[in-house]
């Protein structure tokens, strides 16, 4: 199974490999050499068409309990900001991980805001900075923000929700192309994170906190 709006991917390795063959013809290159070229180019093609597969797939997962990591990847940091109450939960994507963004709690969507910005890397302290998708979620333990921040290599953040929906634990309401990092901040009134930096999580079954 892969994500939305994938198969256009699966189309673009096409392009690089077309000016490569067409410029390899216009060169007018000897059998030897262009069957070299064509060997090259296959696989060139195949590592893309694979690095697609990668980047845009999307399993069905078995929800775990609590409120669950929105992200595949790394616990980067937990912030607690104890002026506003709230404490967030940061994971980091690599390029190998899952890319399809879950709801860590059931609730109804709220406001639904995308903000362009840099493409600083996602670790990196400004990343304040980069673009990203912010979408709200109220729900019985009080409002959850998941927020999805683009990266160097990530380029766009896509929500698949809006203000309204309902979403239960676990459904697919987002994605970012390519690796980055997805926060997801609570009240910490009312949860307790239970994972830690370093820890490796998985969208829609880790959990990363319990209701008090």
């Amino acid at each position: 199974m892969f994500a939305k709006g994938a198969t256009p991917w699966f189309f673009i390795p096409l392009v690089p490999v077309a000016i490569l063959s067409m410029l390899a013809y216009l060169a007018r290159a000897g059998p030897v050499l262009a069957v070299a070229l064509i060997l090259l180019f296959l696989g060139f093609f195949m590592f893309l068409e694979v690095l697609m597969f990668v980047f845009f797939r999307d399993p069905e997962r078995p929800i775990g309990k609590g409120i669950v990591s929105a992200a595949d990847g790394v616990v980067k940091r937990v912030v607690d900001n104890k002026g506003t109450g709230r404490i967030a939960v940061q994971v980091f994507m690599n390029v190998h991980n899952v890319h399809v963004n879950r709801a860590p709690f059931r609730g109804e969507i709220g406001r639904v805001r995308h903000r362009p910005g840099a493409h600083i890397p996602a670790y990196d302290k400004d990343s304040d900075k980069n673009e990203r998708t912010v979408i709200n979620i109220g729900t019985s333990i009080g409002e959850i923000k998941v927020t999805l921040i683009a990266g160097t290599i990530a380029r766009r953040t896509v929500a698949w929700v809006r203000p309204g929906d309902n979403v239960k634990k676990g459904d697919r309401i987002g994605m970012i192309k390519f690796s980055s990092r997805v926060d997801v901040e609570m009240d910490a009134s009312k949860v307790r994170v239970v994972v830690e930096p370093g820890e490796k999580v998985l969208a829609g079954i880790t959990k990363l906190a319990e209701v008090r």
